[in-house]
């Protein structure tokens, strides 16, 4: 259900290097990043996969008008569904999907002797 009275703080940024200088002078980490797979300057993995360097506890919801086969051969990995949003989405799917991902179950943390899964 999403909760009608909770304000987000949203930083917007056109390019990658923008978003990243951004979230790295905010202070904080993000809680969430929306970004779109097919940025100009790098992808949307690539700028995930560096926001979680710098914040590893950052969630990321990735967003495309590309479904199913052209975003396998774009990104080279699959994204699981609950991560991905088709555009074009209504304001009530975003911010459905947004409420899903801020209130899921932070992940279990792996024993020294566990091996990490991509």
């Amino acid at each position: 259900m999403l909760d009608r009275t909770k304000t987000f703080h949203v930083l917007r940024a056109s390019d990658h290097e923008e978003a990243f200088q951004q979230i790295a002078a905010c202070g904080r980490p993000v809680d969430l990043a929306i970004l779109d797979i097919a940025l100009e300057s790098k992808s949307g993995i690539e700028l995930a996969a560096d926001l979680q360097s710098l914040h590893p506890q950052t969630k990321v919801l990735f967003i495309s008008g590309w479904t199913g086969a052209e975003l396998l051969n774009y990104c080279g990995i699959p994204i699981e569904d609950n991560r991905f949003l088709a555009k074009p989405f209504t304001y009530l799917q975003l911010m459905g999907r947004v409420n899903e991902i801020l209130t899921e179950s932070p992940p279990k943390t792996q024993s020294a002797n566990s091996s990490l899964s991509a």
